[in-house]
């Protein structure tokens, strides 16, 4: 498997045991992996030359120690060790022990980030680009991989340097999947995933580089390709908005809004891992587009072209993180766009809403978030229909679960959508009324009440037009 993929598998919370590129599959002891190092470093202390064929098994020790022990780290790789590495960047005649030395050095900078100034300023990024360039084919792969593990650390001239002489060579391979070559399927893969790491953790790109990464990233996102890489190409545009939002006008267009719609539309079939399914980005990226004013003739495009009762439908998914964008997205429209409720409440959203109490805790609490919303909002009409549906009587029964204190905060919320609705006529607070004595909602509200201030649940009962021995 190529070492960027495994690297970031999860790459919310990269998995520290997949970094290699030649992580082994078989079962060992990590005790003797910690044995086996031990004495290959006082080997390479005691001797001033090592054959290649041993240096290459030696490192292969490192990594399974590296993998094994990341804490240790320090303990072990010193400025001395760490310059003997770097000195077999320039071995002759030794492609194998060059690529697993790359290896170690960005396994190194991926564990513990002080190691990247380390490597930087003793020239190696410079050193490896120069293989790189001297054998293209043979050191993609660990180069890609070392400099990657770079990001987000790297002093602002090895940035430039890497821009300057690798990045024309990872946007060729990224735009490689044209070629339809299944040979060259790794490498896409490889340099797709660079992209999203390069645009995620550095900033202030110039011009020019994001006009690339831009260009490159709708090609992908506009053509048929693996999901694997497809998954890459949504994060990466995701983290062009967000991390260049005062430029998001340069990543829009109309093509790409009905494109992103479309293929939420379409799905990406049954995927078993959480992180890997592209659904999670993409909702990502349209909660974004809810949240940031973009330009009117883009946001008529989104309002056209996304399905509602499709984002209704995700709430109940079964990866979470899906059920947290799309919650994401209706909470974003409630805020930003409240000319919109009325068309979510026609399409469903009440049901949504409440089918959402019978899920996860984290549905709940999400489904929750939005009702307070709608109530925040002060879209009085919409907050009459909402406590006179069935809905409401879920969201109290769910009430009756929250601390105390919680409870406090929820009754200070539902007084102030009772006086809202007071204000759209005194006459609907009646229908309110009747609504709870017929739902049994007096019930619920006698549980609320318990231990709660005085004066707050008798201000609900006066908006309520209640006497307190009718919740008893």
């Amino acid at each position: 498997m190529d070492a960027i993929y495994k690297r970031n598998e999860s790459f919310n919370k990269p998995n520290r045991i997949k970094l290699s590129l030649h992580e082994s599959e078989e079962s060992y002891d990590k005790e003797e992996v910690k044995k086996l190092f031990l004495i290959n470093l006082e080997l390479i202390r005691k001797n001033d030359s090592i054959p290649i064929p041993q240096i290459i098994t030696i490192f292969h020790n490192f990594l399974g120690f590296l993998l094994n022990f990341p804490n240790e780290i320090k303990n072990y790789f010193d400025n001395n060790l760490c310059n003997f590495i770097r000195s077999l960047l320039k071995i002759e005649n030794g492609v194998d022990a060059i690529k697993i030395t790359i290896e170690v050095i960005g396994t190194i900078c991926t564990i513990d980030c002080d190691y990247v100034r380390i490597f930087s300023e003793n020239h190696s990024v410079e050193t490896v680009i120069e293989l790189f360039n001297g054998n293209t084919e043979q050191f993609f792969t660990s180069t890609t991989y070392f400099i990657s593990s770079l990001m987000g650390y790297s002093l602002p001239q090895t940035l430039c340097y890497i821009i300057e002489n690798y990045f024309s060579h990872i946007l060729n391979y990224a735009y490689a999947f044209l070629a339809n070559n299944e040979n060259l399927y790794l490498h896409v893969l490889e340099a797709t995933n660079f992209i999203m790491n390069f645009t995620r953790y550095t900033s202030s790109l110039n011009d020019k580089t994001l006009k690339d990464i831009f260009e490159v990233t709708v090609c992908q996102i506009n053509a048929e390709i693996p999901n694997e890489i497809l998954l890459r190409s949504l994060w990466t545009y995701e983290f062009l908005l967000k991390g260049y939002s005062n430029r998001v006008k340069a990543f829009l267009n109309v093509e790409i809004i009905e494109r992103l719609c479309m293929l939420l539309e379409d799905g990406f079939g049954e995927i078993d891992e959480i992180e890997l399914d592209p659904t999670v980005p993409l909702l990502s990226i349209f909660t974004f587009l809810f949240k940031f004013k973009i330009p009117a003739i883009y946001f008529n495009a989104l309002k056209s072209c996304i399905s509602f009762p499709l984002i209704f439908e995700l709430t109940s998914h079964k990866n979470i993180n899906i059920c947290k964008n799309a919650f994401g997205i209706i909470k974003m429209i409630i805020i930003h766009h409240l000319d919109l409720i009325n068309e979510l409440t026609a399409r469903g959203l009440f049901l949504c809403l409440e089918q959402a109490f019978s899920h996860s805790f984290s549905s709940k609490t999400a489904a929750y978030d939005c009702i307070s919303q709608i109530i925040m909002s002060k879209h009085i009409s919409t907050i009459y229909c909402m406590l006179l549906s069935n809905l409401w009587v879920v969201v109290l029964d769910y009430a009756t679960s929250l601390t105390i204190s919680e409870i406090t905060q929820f009754l200070k919320t539902f007084l102030s959508a009772l006086n809202l609705v007071e204000q759209y006529g005194k006459q609907h607070l009646t229908t309110i009324s009747t609504f709870f004595t017929k739902s049994s909602v007096n019930e619920i509200l006698e549980i609320l009440f318990n231990e709660q201030p005085e004066e707050l649940v008798q201000e609900i009962y006066k908006a309520l037009n209640f006497s307190s021995n009718e919740c008893e």
